[in-house]
């Protein structure tokens, strides 16, 4: 599988590209075949062992990453003002 994600990417490569939208309906449709899960484990060991494509492979995950929300609807990244994180980060990232 991973080999398989990693000779789609290059597809990836220019938003613009003749192959773009093909290659990332192509993905996923790959997605759906197989879980979701051991997608996205084979896309994060390619984020980690393949450094030529990191890159399109981040392009991929930014793209098809479920965003995280809360509880009362609102996106992850808009609860937290800077200085609360910030702060947690001074305080908890290393402990």
């Amino acid at each position: 599988m991973k080999s398989f994600i990693l000779a789609l990417l290059p597809g990836l490569e220019e938003e613009t590209g003749e192959f773009f939208d093909q290659v990332l309906n192509l993905l996923d449709r790959l997605s759906t075949t197989v879980s979701l899960s051991f997608f996205l484990e084979n896309v994060w060991l390619i984020l980690l062992t393949v450094p030529p494509a990191r890159g399109t492979a981040l392009n991929l995950v930014s793209r098809r990453l479920p965003r995280l929300v809360a509880e009362n609807g609102r996106y992850i990244g808009e609860l937290h003002s800077k200085a609360d994180d910030q702060d947690r980060f001074r305080y908890n990232a290393w402990t």
